[in-house]
């Protein structure tokens, strides 16, 4: 059940990247060009733990 909660929480993370992703300027000099890369890159890392993760 906590796998099921990591992959939510994962996919939650990847989407406000890419809302946030939605207001990064042509540069990525606004705070949103710093913030989206780490959201998507920390979502993808928590679905990953998500599904390698073993049923206890």
């Amino acid at each position: 059940m906590k796998e099921n909660k990591l992959i939510i929480s994962g996919v939650s993370l990847v989407a406000a990247g890419f809302i946030v992703l939605f207001f990064v300027n042509r540069n990525a000099t606004n705070i949103a060009g710093f913030i989206s890369p780490l959201l998507l890159v920390s979502g993808w890392v928590v679905i990953a733990i998500g599904l390698w993760k073993k049923d206890e």
